[in-house]
């Protein structure tokens, strides 16, 4: 016991200290193109390109609360406003889809926004915007 009342006993255990490990991908998907329409559709002006962030937190760890991405659309290319954003969607290998509309899109700064739900170890989320190729 602590007879002293100095702590001295209580000063020896073991605390497991778990963390996010996040790990965040950008894959792009051409959709379609003005010629070749959505068979082998090329990235030429006109094309819609799908972006998808994938956010994976590895196993083991503790889940990840208070995400939000933010994602730079390339400079030759018009956000999608038809489309919009599209969050906590669903990941299976590098294939992003479904979500619900939600984010935001910055035209100032060409940023897509977007809060994500939490996410569980060994779990992921994708956030997908669409643009269209200038």
């Amino acid at each position: 016991g602590n007879t002293a009342r100095d702590g001295a006993d209580f000063d020896e255990d073991d605390y497991t200290v778990s963390a996010a490990a996040l790990t965040v991908t950008k894959v792009s998907t051409i959709i379609s193109d003005p010629f070749n329409g959505t068979t082998d559709p090329k990235m030429i002006p006109g094309a819609t390109v799908e972006y998808c962030v994938q956010i994976s937190n590895a196993a083991g760890g503790a889940a990840a609360s208070n995400v939000s991405i933010s994602d730079t659309l390339p400079t030759d290319t018009t956000y999608d406003s038809g489309f919009g954003i599209l969050v906590n969607g669903t990941v299976s290998g590098a294939m992003c889809s479904g979500g619900s509309a939600g984010g935001s899109y910055d035209g100032g700064t060409r940023t897509v926004t977007a809060p994500v739900s939490d996410i569980a170890a060994g779990a992921a989320r994708a956030v997908l915007s669409r643009a269209s190729v200038t």
